[in-house]
């Protein structure tokens, strides 16, 4: 019993699924030329600049940031997001 009179009662925890975040399976599209990008450091601050075509990302866009396992970065404008990985607008 608690202080103020009311047992406590067990509650069952989530299932494990509900609460592991799901990696997503994706790529860019055929002819995507991974030379071609600039990577951004780990302890740099994001760049405003597409890492694929060097365009200014807008403050108010979402890009597609993608990292690797050391935490190198890049990201993509609207543009590259639709032409090169297939996003719909």
């Amino acid at each position: 019993m608690t202080a103020s009179g009311h047992s406590r009662r067990q509650t069952s925890s989530p299932s494990k699924s509900e609460n592991v975040a799901t990696e997503a399976k994706f790529g860019p599209r055929k002819g995507f030329d991974w030379n071609r990008l600039t990577w951004g450091r780990p302890d740099s601050v994001p760049s405003v600049l597409c890492s694929y075509c060097s365009a200014v990302i807008p403050e108010d866009d979402v890009p597609l940031i993608v990292s690797n396992a050391k935490g190198w970065t890049v990201r993509f404008c609207r543009k590259c997001m639709k032409e090169q990985w297939g996003f719909a607008e």
